[in-house]
């Protein structure tokens, strides 16, 4: 049940009872969750169409350029992305966790695997146990950042809890 505060007067809202109590809405998401959310699904999205681009062998060539003429291009490209995406994850999801892990990275990395391994069914695609392991990693540093993020930004604006080894005033 939200919170509720007593009847105030001057308020049209308030019921007939001048004795019942108001309800309280629920606070706005907090804007860090909020654009996480949208940059994880623009960027789910976003990987979601390589993937089928790349399934199909369609991917453009100033992309294969970039990414497989650069020494080790494609493993940084996989560390990047992936790790992106579980930062992401983990700050629109901060709260759920799945035995001790952020369950945005834990749902990610499921992904990756998924993904890298379904690519033994395209003609066009070659799995790559170097690229799962880019993946993995990339997942890894991204949840490792993320947790630092949310460290530094706290997930309410409620004032720190009083440090026990201080007496009070």
């Amino acid at each position: 049940m939200p919170p509720v505060v007593p009847h105030s007067p001057g308020n049209p809202h308030a019921p007939s009872d001048p004795h019942a109590p108001i309800p309280i809405p629920s606070p706005p998401p907090e804007p860090s969750r909020r654009w996480a959310a949208v940059s994880l699904i623009a960027f789910a999205l976003f990987f979601l169409g390589v993937v089928i681009v790349a399934d199909r062998g369609e991917m453009p060539d100033l992309v294969k350029d970039l990414i497989y003429d650069v020494p080790l291009g494609d493993k940084v490209a996989h560390f990047l992305s992936m790790g992106l995406w579980a930062f992401l994850a983990d700050v629109a999801c901060r709260r759920w966790r799945w035995r001790g892990w952020p369950m945005g990275s834990a749902v990610v990395g499921v992904l990756v695997v998924i993904e890298e391994l379904t690519q033994a069914l395209f003609p066009a695609r070659t799995f790559s146990i170097e690229d799962l392991v880019a993946s993995l990693l990339g997942v890894a540093a991204g949840a490792w950042l993320a947790a630092r993020f949310m460290r530094l930004r706290p997930a309410s604006s409620s004032p720190p809890a009083p440090d026990p080894a201080v007496p009070p005033v």
